[in-house]
């Protein structure tokens, strides 16, 4: 039932730093999706660069070639050519996305030949499909007195059906770039908008396809007799979207018993740290991070939309000092709250490439070592939110005085966290367990897509005594509980009825067994040589 993110039509290997928006009107803005997908730009010039076209993201036919980072068809192709992605734009209505895709891209046209056309192809379904394909749709170009254009579909092959009837239009020039902006939703509801010199022809304005236009896209020229239709494709791109589902389980809750728990559901790591003793363990029912330096403990299920709850029965917000000045308490590190971890067992360098909410209160400056852990001063204290995505911040917040650091608004209470992810939007929210509700969000950000991974709870410490003395230590100390973790996925497309059996963490050491035993006479060596 998973459906991976595979949507890359045009330029596979497309970064996100590459990518800018579509130039599109707004009567065609593509961003109407939700319900869990990622917006994947699928077109892109990138995959043509100066005479190179990226055939590992093209289906090439009929000397189609490239020179000045344009795709050119001129009297070198053959009679019909074309350029076809590789990948195809699939339909997740199912899952609740709007869209099927975005397309734009400039096309100069200095010659259409009598009985020929250039196409716009789209909704194939096979890799050796061209257009006229059946379930395939088309933007025709023509040329008589003037462009001509159509858009067809197929119900059947070579048998095209108008879905707008072909037509002059003069506001179409040629030798003049023709920006083409399409948009096609789910339903096949299709807004075909052709700018040039200026002037916008708005062709359709969401009239629909009756087949499924999903599948690989392309431009087609077809010629007739001895010439050849002449014209460039420039400044391709084109947005799609994927959705996500992982086989994961409804709901999991971990109450942390004195078994420990469940290692098929959950992993952790803990680095050394300077103070002892450390370490991540379950104790009387709870998750407990003593002095823990990196740390972590992430599910071992994916999710993409998901709830995530735990209570915070315990966090060290004072330090403790002994009569004899030995630490006996240090004052928690910061921690985050971090989804869309590639792999579980990631470590901190990598996993950190997620996104993750941190609780940050006490600063942790790196190579200076110099934040004081157990008496800090008012310079030290951050008392702020940090969103981090692929290791840069993006929002910065201050938490407030109603914040999980300050003593005097929790007291001995519990905290109740709620940590939600919903089609990219990330909401925190948190109470005191006797308050009824969790009111309104404490920390909310708009991820702009969704994001696929593990779930977990971190922490960055020391390993070693900083320069500045053992009271700078920076380490975890806080007790989680009832950690409970919810699948918000689309009911129709979340698995039903998948079981984690437990398998404990905690090793068991071998019994102990009696070796003794009472040697044979038989067996002896004086025996055996006395016979």
């Amino acid at each position: 039932m998973t459906k991976k993110g595979i949507n890359r039509i045009f330029a596979a290997a497309l970064s996100c730093a590459a990518v800018t928006a579509l130039a599109l009107p707004a009567a065609i803005n593509a961003k109407n999706v939700g319900a869990g997908s990622s917006e994947n730009y699928i077109m892109s010039s990138a995959s043509v660069s100066g005479s190179y076209i990226n055939e590992g993201d093209f289906f090439i036919k009929g000397n189609v070639y490239a020179k000045n980072d344009k795709i050119v068809f001129d009297d070198s192709c053959g009679k019909t050519a074309s350029i076809i992605s590789k990948a195809s734009a699939n339909n997740y209505k199912e899952y609740g996305i709007k869209d099927l895709f975005s397309l734009s891209l400039d096309m100069n046209v200095e010659k259409i030949v009598s009985g020929g056309k250039v196409s716009l192809v789209f909704g194939l379904k096979r890799s050796k499909d061209s257009v006229g394909a059946v379930n395939s749709a088309e933007i025709e170009f023509t040329y008589d007195d003037g462009i001509y254009v159509a858009v067809n579909e197929y119900k059947t092959a070579g048998e095209p059906s108008a879905v707008s009837a072909k037509r002059k239009y003069s506001l179409l020039s040629l030798n003049t770039a023709i920006k083409v902006n399409l948009r096609v939703d789910v339903n096949g509801k299709t807004y075909l908008t052709l700018r040039c010199n200026d002037n916008d022809v708005k062709i359709l304005d969401g009239k629909a396809f009756t087949i499924d236009v999903s599948g690989a896209m392309g431009i087609v020229s077809v010629s007739s007799g001895e010439e050849r239709n002449k014209f460039t494709l420039a400044d391709m791109e084109a947005l799609s979207y994927t959705y996500d589902a992982p086989e994961t389980v409804d709901t999991y809750k971990e109450t942390f018993e004195d078994r420990g728990y469940n290692a098929n559901m959950f992993y952790s790591q803990s680095a050394v740290s300077p103070a002892s003793p450390s370490g991540i363990y379950v104790e009387n029912g709870e998750l407990v991070f003593k002095n823990a330096g990196t740390c972590y403990f992430t599910t071992k299920e994916a999710f993409s939309n998901f709830e995530l709850k735990f209570d915070v029965p315990f966090l060290a917000r004072e330090g403790i000092v002994a009569d004899d000045g030995a630490i006996l308490q240090y004052i928690s590190n910061w921690f985050m709250i971090g989804f869309g971890v590639k792999n579980y067992d990631d470590p901190p360098s990598e996993g950190i490439q997620a996104t993750f909410l941190q609780f940050d209160y006490l600063q942790h400056d790196g190579a200076l070592k110099k934040i004081d852990h157990v008496n800090p001063t008012s310079g030290m204290i951050n008392n702020r939110y940090v969103l981090w995505r692929n290791g840069k911040a993006v929002k910065i917040t201050s938490m407030g005085e109603q914040n999980i650091w300050n003593k005097n608004y929790v007291g001995d209470k519990t905290v109740n966290v709620k940590f939600t992810v919903i089609d990219g939007a990330l909401d925190m929210y948190y109470k005191l367990d006797d308050e009824a509700d969790y009111g309104e969000a404490r920390f909310h950000y708009d991820l702009g897509a969704m994001q696929t991974g593990y779930v977990r709870i971190y922490s960055y410490g020391d390993s070693a005594i900083p320069a500045n003395g053992i009271e700078c230590v920076s380490a975890l100390n806080m007790r989680i509980d009832n950690f409970e973790i919810t699948n918000l996925d689309k009911k129709d497309v979340r698995p039903t009825g998948k079981i984690i059996p437990f398998r404990s963490n905690i090793f068991k050491t071998a019994e102990d067994f009696d070796y003794t035993t009472k040697p044979d006479p038989s067996d002896l060596l004086r025996n055996k040589l006395g016979k």
